[in-house]
């Protein structure tokens, strides 16, 4: 029978893959969340400046699970809202969900890249 050797360290590395996974995960997310807020600026329309400066995104993660709020209108929240979907007096111009249906595949393609990329980096 063959001695395993170096047993400890292997076990060292396949505890740290959850961390690694995490780190880079985390990195990525914030990536998209950027570039989810860059693309939904773009679809804004252009004398909507109130708008556009208040699309922005921040880390809501904590020890469970990894997350970024993309939101926009700030104090005046209900104004993005109005724009995304209309009023009777106001035609609709979506900005947010065009954004995301469109980014959607992209993002979940990259954070799997990233998490197999986290674990064959810790790997021997």
């Amino acid at each position: 029978m063959a001695k395993f050797t170096r047993r400890d360290k292997l076990r060292a590395r396949m505890k740290a893959i959850p961390v690694n996974v995490r780190k880079a995960l985390r990195a990525q997310n914030k990536t998209n969340a950027a570039e989810m807020v860059a693309t939904a600026r773009r679809f804004v329309r252009k004398d909507d400046y109130d708008l556009h400066n208040s699309i922005r995104h921040q880390d809501v993660s904590d020890s469970t699970r990894i997350s970024q709020r993309v939101a926009a209108g700030g104090r005046k929240a209900v104004h993005g809202w109005w724009v995304e979907v209309g009023t009777s007096k106001m035609a609709a111009y979506p900005y947010f969900w065009p954004t995301w249906r469109m980014l959607r595949r992209r993002f979940k393609a990259r954070m799997t890249r990233a998490a197999k990329k986290a674990i064959r980096d810790s790997l021997p």
